[in-house]
């Protein structure tokens, strides 16, 4: 059976806490977007288009299957996704591209994602300070969360337990609405 004919296991509490990315890893790429295209096609909220547009995402995560499924599902969500396995080619990417939010990782190689948001909320070009970034990561002690609220992260998503793609998903959403508020207020 391929995932597009099993969309029951969207229904599946256990696939959604436990098993969604061991279950993705499991089919290749095409049928993974099919499988996102066939759930999430049509889904609105009060009446409107959940997204309003291609919204420009960046990803950062040196785990490559996490990387991949995440950026699938968010893709087939009409979401336009560069990603980068290090913080150090994401800084690169982030000061030639103009992203309306940014999804990190914590612990990666030659640049943490911690240092990657301090460079970022630093960063003279005012597109780039401003961007919204949401931390997901394995990190879930109260002292990384403080750590990266301290730091400027605007939400934070800790990766298993009852991660699902959709609170991933609406969590983005959640958060670029918030962001459009709040610019949306500033120029009134």
């Amino acid at each position: 059976m391929t995932l597009v004919e099993n969309t029951n296991l969207l229904k599946d509490s256990a696939f959604l806490r436990n098993d969604f990315f061991k279950e993705i890893e499991k089919h290749e790429p095409k049928e993974v977007v099919a499988f996102f295209d066939t759930c999430f096609s049509g889904f609105t909220r009060n009446g409107e288009s959940i997204i309003e547009g291609d919204r420009d995402l960046v990803i950062v995560d040196d785990e490559t299957n996490i990387l991949t499924s995440v950026a699938l599902a968010l893709e087939s969500e009409g979401f336009v996704v560069d990603t980068y396995t290090n913080g150090e080619e994401a800084l690169v990417g982030l000061e030639n591209k103009e992203y309306d939010l940014g999804l990190f990782d914590i612990k990666m190689p030659r640049m943490n994602g911690n240092e990657l948001l301090m460079k970022v909320r630093s960063s003279q070009k005012v597109t780039l300070k401003n961007m919204p970034i949401i931390f997901l990561t394995s990190k879930d002690k109260e002292v990384d969360r403080l750590q990266g609220l301290m730091h400027g992260v605007d939400n934070y998503v800790t990766k298993g337990g009852n991660l699902t793609i959709q609170i991933l998903i609406e969590t983005i959403k959640n958060t670029l609405k918030t962001i459009q508020t709040i610019s949306d207020k500033n120029e009134n």
